[in-house]
């Protein structure tokens, strides 16, 4: 007990003049936003292909971020009556912050849209996680992330369109280890960005089924809708920052 304390007097003396009793997880309004990236331009893939897109939706059910694991949060954690309150049941970590009203993101948007404000819980976090959701209907087609635009390479161009499905299973539709170094203080903004180039990364377009059309369909029993599957869930297609109030 007297080492906690100690260790507890250390920590708080580190963060002066900042007091870790007045500001560790405290109620703190947090406004919530969304965005795509810039890959509206041409961008090479790792199997040579370079890829326009057109469209880019994904649909959100829930993010979140979870407090610092950090072994001095560990030793705080017992000691504090957080304002939260809760802990993802998935993995046990604690949050700090969630959206959980459904959003489709269009991935092409590097603008977004800033969706509301939340009561979140202040102090650090270190990591976002994500559900994907699968609308019924919408710009995702009833999946849960649309694609389509072109692919290039050796002159030989394949237009292609499809969405990727996934199963209806927690773990499988969550992405998470996605990095945020970050405090949480009142007024900020939290930004979740996804990203689509890592989503066709490993893509090899040519092996889409040729159609009737001059437009071709990822079907979920192809490579490309493997290869969707696999780079929508990596956390290299998604970022998260903190904007810091003026």
């Amino acid at each position: 007990m007297m080492f906690r304390c100690a260790l507890l007097l250390l920590v708080c003396a580190a963060f002066a003049p900042v007091s870790c009793a007045d500001t560790e997880g405290a109620v703190i309004p947090l406004e919530v936003a969304v965005r795509g990236s810039a890959a509206t331009e041409p961008f090479e893939t790792s199997t040579g292909w370079t890829v326009s897109l057109n469209e880019a939706w994904v649909a959100l059910g829930a993010f979140r971020a979870y407090a610092d694991s950090s072994f001095a949060q560990r030793m705080l954690s017992p000691n504090r009556a957080f304002a939260h309150g809760g802990t993802d049941p998935l993995n046990g970590r604690r949050v700090r912050a969630e959206w959980l009203e459904p959003i489709v993101v269009d991935a092409l948007d590097p603008e977004g849209v800033v969706l509301g404000t939340i009561d979140a819980e202040s102090g650090a976090v270190d990591e976002v996680g994500v559900t994907l959701d699968q609308p019924a209907d919408g710009d995702t087609r009833g999946h849960v992330a649309w694609v389509a635009g072109s692919a290039i390479k050796d002159g030989d161009t394949i237009a292609f369109e499809g969405g990727l499905t996934l199963e209806d299973e927690p773990l499988v539709r969550r992405v998470e280890n996605i990095p945020l170094e970050a405090e949480l203080a009142a007024g900020d903004r939290w930004v979740l960005a996804a990203d689509p180039r890592p989503w066709l990364a490993d893509a090899i377009f040519d092996r889409l089924e040729e159609s009737a059309g001059d437009v071709r369909t990822i079907e979920s029993d192809s490579q490309v809708h493997g290869a969707l599957r696999l780079g929508l869930r990596n956390p290299r297609a998604w970022s998260a920052e903190m904007e810091r109030s003026e």
